[in-house]
């Protein structure tokens, strides 16, 4: 067992104590149980970016196709440029940006979503181009016409992580090619998402195959401009593990120059993938910038 995955049994009933071992760390982006790669929760992870009505793994699909379409405009792609996706996952991005004879590459950790993107490709004749690649450490140079980083991904990394994407994006694209990727502002979390609770899930649950507690709590590091979310799950063998996923927001004027201490000029930004202005009010920011 990993620190992050603990045996709470003891010779009389449960060791609760441990749980406080593992309560919410004084740093941001301490590490918590392996969630990516999880064989189970990896299947509960495709069959949410599958449904097209949900809002969870991925986007609803009826707004993906209109941001695919945005971003096909707003980069100046055209048949046959070459556009990177990272963090690809199963593939509803690159699948819609190769429909608009783009040269697209996927890249991602999950095997589980890798396959069924390769799969669907044979499937239906798409030439996409799929790689099991860290998207920290790429190993492409001035190959790509533009990148993107959908979901918020990118605010999800440590210091030393998203200065490494930045590296590594601006490597593999070509001179001025550009960079489309979103994060959050601190307007995304409100009072009322700050704190904890609890649910029970008496049989298979997105988190484990068998009956489980969930222990979540979200929790601000003002200090930092990141928030977590952190969730214990218990089984009733009592092994239990503590997943982490940290969330850093931003402001235009910090993001403008961060990025252009990574050689990266903004463009524009907006609030979202779909064109919408920005304003003072919005939860998020949609940033599209180039390779200075």
């Amino acid at each position: 067992m990993t620190d992050s995955t603990f045996d709470l049994r003891a010779d009389e009933g449960l060791e609760v104590g441990k749980l406080a071992e593992q309560a919410t760390p004084n740093e941001p982006f301490v590490s918590g149980a392996d969630f990516w790669d999880d064989p189970y929760i990896s299947e509960q992870l495709l069959d949410a970016h599958l449904d097209p009505e949900r809002n969870a793994a991925s986007r609803p699909h009826d707004r993906i196709d209109a941001e695919v379409e945005w971003l096909v405009s707003e980069l100046s792609l055209d048949e046959g440029d070459r556009i990177l996706d990272l963090g690809c996952g199963p593939g509803l991005y690159c699948e819609r940006l190769h429909d608009y004879g783009l040269d697209v590459t996927g890249i991602d950790l999950s095997d589980t979503a890798l396959d069924y993107a390769k799969t669907r490709a044979e499937e239906t004749g798409r030439d996409i181009t799929y790689r099991h690649e860290d998207y920290r450490n790429l190993s492409d140079e001035s190959k790509f016409d533009a990148a993107i980083l959908v979901n918020f991904d990118f605010g999800t990394f440590a210091n030393d992580d998203r200065n490494s994407i930045l590296r590594s994006v601006h490597t593999a694209l070509a001179p001025v090619g550009r960079f489309a990727f979103d994060v959050y502002t601190e307007r995304n979390w409100t009072a009322t998402d700050i704190g904890t609770e609890w649910s029970v899930q008496e049989g298979a649950g997105f988190w484990r195959p068998v009956p489980h507690l969930v222990l979540s709590e979200t929790v601000p590091f003002p200090d930092s401009g990141v928030h977590l979310d952190q969730h214990f799950v218990i089984e009733e063998s009592g092994e239990a593990s503590v997943y982490r996923f940290w969330e850093r927001y931003y402001e235009p004027d910090g993001l403008r120059s961060f990025l252009f201490e990574h050689d990266f000029v903004v463009d524009e930004i907006w609030e979202d993938f779909r064109g919408t202005s920005y304003s003072d009010e919005s939860a998020s920011i949609s940033v599209v910038a180039h390779r200075n």
